[in-house]
């Protein structure tokens, strides 16, 4: 609950170089990405939604294409709508239950912090 910020000037090293590889940084940029931040549950959930949507366009798009104009493969219709709605589902559902762990977690953390206060 004691969380401040305070200014820092950042100067250029003087002498050598740094210890940290472009390979180091990145790794632990995405360390930080990964581990420390809900942003990756989010971006799944949200590429679920939106390919479920484009899935249920893709589907009217086809069956309209199938019923008016004909497809002359048998079983292109059937299969590549139900992969393609499928496949935004899965998606969507693993958004969805990241969502419902983002929050698991705040909880916990949230408790845990007021049990240490208290203490």
């Amino acid at each position: 609950d004691h969380i401040i910020n305070i200014d820092v000037e950042h100067n250029s090293r003087v002498y050598g170089r740094s210890n940290y590889s472009l390979r180091k940084l990145i790794s632990l940029s995405l360390n930080n990405i990964l581990h420390y931040s809900s942003l990756p549950l989010k971006m799944v959930g949200f590429t679920g939604f939106a390919g479920l949507l484009f899935s249920v366009v893709f589907i009217a798009w086809t069956l309209f294409k199938k019923i008016f104009f004909g497809i002359t493969f048998p079983g292109y219709t059937s299969t590549v709508t139900l992969i393609s709605f499928f496949g935004g589902l899965n998606l969507f559902g693993v958004g969805l239950i990241g969502e419902y762990l983002i929050r698991i977690i705040k909880e916990q953390q949230k408790v845990s912090l007021d049990s240490h206060i208290k203490k």
